[in-house]
């Protein structure tokens, strides 16, 4: 059971859950399971008939030595040995479907030749970034939040993210947009801007494709990002 004696190292905050990685690698998580996001086979469901898990419970990693966490509503990414993992709600239509339920820790496909060492999410997209700066998106990208002008669902689908093929230091995920630093020390955008979140607020089109930030005069935004969160 959790107690005082357990040491966190990271916190990860979801919409609906929240997640610990203890300096003994062991993994916590505590909020709504009604879809097996938080990793348990067992437990109680948010919804009419359950209450949400309120106390931190340990996550069964079968092994796994979890680096990173990327909490989406109904599901849950997880880096390990620079692998992508997912457990949580079925990505119907994708490569695999997640283990609705069951709370099974699945990888996901197609990962050949990709290092990822961090995983960034937001409401329904997720971002992976390698070891080497490149960036990979799936899930939805209805308000540009992957980076494209088209507004396609992706599912499982790898999309590579290029911001005029720089390398990505820094990823944060808002709920419906995004914020990339790289090593340049420019900033970029993407995704919903209805409340100027990325900036300079477009009337005619609140959906911003990966665009570089501006500053108040119009010029391309420079600086040296330390940190990046996002909303």
């Amino acid at each position: 059971p959790w107690s005082q004696n357990h040491y966190v190292s990271k916190v990860f905050c979801g919409p609906e859950n929240t997640f610990f990685i203890c300096e003994n690698n062991s993994v916590w998580a505590t909020g709504s399971n009604n879809f097996g996001q938080l990793g348990l086979s067992e437990g109680s469901c948010r919804g009419k008939h359950g209450e949400a898990i309120s106390t931190p419970t340990i996550v069964n990693t079968n092994g796994n030595i979890i680096t990173d966490i990327g909490c989406e509503s109904t599901r849950t990414y997880f880096v390990s040995d620079k692998k992508a993992w997912g457990v949580g709600k079925n990505l119907s239509g994708g490569k695999i479907e997640l283990d609705t339920g069951k709370g099974l820790f699945q990888q996901l496909e197609n990962q050949e030749n990709k290092s990822f060492v961090s995983v960034h999410s937001g409401s329904g997209s997720t971002i992976f970034k390698t070891q080497d700066g490149l960036l990979y998106g799936i899930g939805n990208n209805d308000k540009s939040q992957l980076g494209l002008d088209t507004h396609p669902i992706f599912e499982l689908t790898w999309i590579q993210i290029s911001p005029n093929n720089l390398v990505a230091t820094k990823v944060a995920c808002g709920s419906y947009h995004t914020l990339v630093a790289c090593t340049n020390n420019s900033l970029w955008g993407m995704g919903w801007n209805g409340s100027s979140q990325l900036g300079d607020k477009k009337e005619d089109n609140p959906y911003v494709p990966i665009t570089q930030i501006k500053d108040d005069k119009g010029n391309n935004f420079i600086i040296e990002v330390k940190a990046l969160a996002c909303g």
